[in-house]
């Protein structure tokens, strides 16, 4: 039966949109034809397989259609000393009745695979996932004087991918042992967008992502930079051109820019650095994603290891900001010691400046950083006790184990984690738009422990 495509109200009264969620899916079985059985040996089991499906999706919360207003929320009338605080309510969202469902169609292709008398098993699968009419909250300006930006139907968005899941298990005397593996690769894209959509606010920095079609969703947006400037020679140049183009009181980048600044690219190569110089720096999707697994057995001995990683995205590292913003308010990495002094030096950071003159702490590719990593996410070496001697205290099997989570990172990354998600569901900052920003997250702890296992 087909699914109401469309978002009702409490009052019973739903926006006018139906839609039909079928799926259906299917395989061939390859290895069962007689040509395959008499011609192919090494292969135990083949099987191609595809799948079409279509799904709706609502979770957005209750009661998004509505415009919802706040209790307490008090105002003082009157000039003091007589002022008196009357009770009061203010709006702090926008409704929107025309919300819906959002659809998503995923074509899939498979092909399953058992090798060498099952020993070997691989799946491979490709994918291609289309989402539209996306339920999404769009960031308003601040005049409007709400909390909670409203949620709309806009837009479509295509994830494509390939899939390889792999498994290997055999016996060599007492030594048994079964190794997996995963590899994921992934495209994501914005097929259709009415309008672009900032996201990921910080501090003085503004918007740090931008939705926009023919990106991936929620990708870093700002200047890029190309080293410092070594001269004022230089800029005296680039002024005297801007003033030649636009006029007098023109300067290149709009600041008191000197010798030791960050130079900020022109990158429509009108003269001047201006917001339209903002460009995309990076995503922060993973071109790949993957994960191993490995389980070994040798006599009372066992061992469990499993690691994950991630390879291709960026990430944004808030704490730059203040860790070396130069301005004397707040700690600085020991990086602020490699400053710019004389023409010539390539530091890690521009001239000391309190009052940022060229605003070097501007959104830029400064803070993007690659978010690459592999980590060991659990490991564990058990040891069996031989059953006779269990059975002496009357136990079926008894196992002492050690332990450890997140006992190795390996990353470039200069963040406490490279392990950043979606950050919080924020009006002014949606969490679907808020990828990949690093404000200082808490690395997730390493651990140790020791267990015991008994069966009765």
């Amino acid at each position: 039966s087909p699914l109401i495509r469309r978002h009702c109200l409490p009052d019973f009264t739903c926006t006018q949109k139906w839609g039909y969620f079928p799926s259906f899916a299917g395989g061939l079985k390859i290895s069962e034809f007689s040509f395959f059985k008499n011609n192919v040996r090494f292969i135990n089991f083949l099987k191609l397989r595809a799948g079409w499906g279509k799904s709706g999706n609502q979770e957005i919360g209750d009661y998004a259609a509505y415009s919802s207003i706040e209790g307490e929320m008090n105002y003082t009338f009157g000039t003091y000393p007589n002022q008196t605080v009357y009770p009061g309510g203010a709006p702090v969202s926008i409704g929107n009745k025309d919300l819906f469902w959002e659809s998503t169609v995923m074509t899939n292709i498979g092909l399953d695979m058992n090798l060498l008398d099952n020993r070997f098993i691989l799946n491979i699968d490709y994918f291609n996932r289309i989402t539209k009419d996306m339920l999404a909250q769009v960031p308003i300006a601040y005049l409007v004087g709400v909390r909670d930006a409203p949620w709309v139907n806009r837009g479509s968005v295509k994830n494509t991918g390939v899939e390889f899941n792999a498994i290997y298990k055999n016996k060599i005397g007492d030594l048994s042992y079964n190794i997996g593996a995963n590899i994921a690769f992934l495209k994501n894209e914005v097929l259709d967008l009415p309008m672009e959509i900032p996201g990921g606010t910080f501090r003085a920095s503004g918007y740090t992502t931008l939705t926009s079609e023919g990106q991936p969703i929620a990708s870093f947006y700002g200047y890029k930079t190309d080293g410092y400037w070594q001269t004022q020679d230089e800029i005296d140049a680039l002024n005297a051109s801007a003033v030649e183009i636009y006029g007098p009181g023109t300067f290149y980048d709009g600041q008191r820019t000197s010798p030791g600044d960050i130079r900020f690219v022109d990158v429509n190569g009108d003269g001047i650095i201006t917001a339209d110089d903002k460009t995309f720096i990076g995503s922060p999707h993973p071109d790949m994603t993957y994960g191993i697994n490995i389980d070994l057995a040798y006599k009372i001995f066992d061992l469990k290891i499993f690691g994950q990683g991630v390879y291709g995205n960026e990430l944004w590292f808030g704490p730059l900001y203040y860790l070396e913003a130069g301005a004397g308010e707040f700690n600085m990495l020991r990086t602020m010691n490699d400053y710019w002094k004389q023409e010539g030096d390539n530091p890690s950071v521009p001239r000391l400046d309190r009052n940022n003159s060229n605003n070097n702490t501007r959104f830029s590719d400064r803070y993007v950083y690659s978010g690459s990593y592999f980590r060991i996410k659990n490991i564990q070496l058990g040891i069996s006790i031989p059953q006779k001697w269990s059975e002496r205290i009357q136990v079926e099997k008894l196992r002492i184990y050690l332990a450890a989570q997140n006992l190795l990172t390996v990353s470039k990354y200069p963040g406490f984690d490279p392990e950043i998600g979606m950050g919080i569901n924020r009006s002014f900052s949606p969490g679907t738009l808020d990828i990949g920003l690093d404000r200082g997250t808490y690395p997730l702890a390493r651990s140790f422990m020791v267990g015991l296992n008994v069966s009765f």
